[in-house]
């Protein structure tokens, strides 16, 4: 038993798979049930939100683009058991979980100065451009990809995504395609909006 959503990867991945085709070296740190990835990406597993916090940090060290593409969890359990809570042994009918909060990966990527440029992905349900604006202000990102999640459609566990790319001088959306076909676009787009910075790389 765990809470999480039903973010599957997809989209992390095919980001990485369009980088790795432009000759990038590129490194994945992957969450629970990511499926595979090409041979040729360095590949770092992990469970809980604290484990791929510290394998970032782990690995940043010369980063030229670091883009947070994963939905991790905001709060964790506070304690967590490693026997089954049976029924009978409560007093109570009613079960109240603490949560504590989860470190903020992408706002201390960017805290670090390790990487050349931090990109974040912003899965919101509603005012997603709105949060989405704030948020990249807020962290200190030098872009930010949003998508709306409360549409089963798109985004989580789903083949296709529909997202908008914010930047300081400008937003592009791009709509309903292929996974595949939005990271062709956003990679593209980095490399435009930014390419002095990459070209002093």
């Amino acid at each position: 038993r765990y809470i999480s959503n039903h973010s599957s990867g997809l989209q992390g991945l095919s980001i990485a798979n369009a980088a790795l085709a432009r000759g990038a070296k590129v490194s994945v740190i992957a969450g629970p049930r990511v499926p595979e990835s090409n041979s040729s990406i360095k590949r770092l597993n992990v469970t809980t939100a604290l484990e791929m916090h510290d394998a970032v940090h782990q690995h940043l060290d010369g980063v030229d683009v670091f883009i947070g593409v994963a939905a991790v969890a905001d709060y964790r359990v506070e304690a967590i058991k490693d026997k089954k809570i049976k029924r009978a042994e409560t007093q109570d009918p009613n079960m109240s979980l603490r949560l504590v909060e989860n470190p903020d990966i992408i706002a201390s990527v960017v805290a670090s100065k390790s990487a050349g440029l931090v990109i974040g992905f912003a899965a919101e349900t509603h005012n997603s451009l709105e949060y989405a604006r704030s948020k990249r202000q807020r962290k200190g990102l030098d872009a930010i990809i949003v998508n709306d999640v409360s549409d089963h459609d798109i985004g989580f566990n789903s083949q296709d995504n529909e997202v908008t790319f914010i930047h300081p001088n400008g937003e592009t959306r791009y709509p309903r395609q292929s996974k595949g076909q939005i990271a062709e676009h956003l990679l593209d787009e980095i490399i435009s909006v930014f390419s002095k910075q990459l070209d002093k790389k």
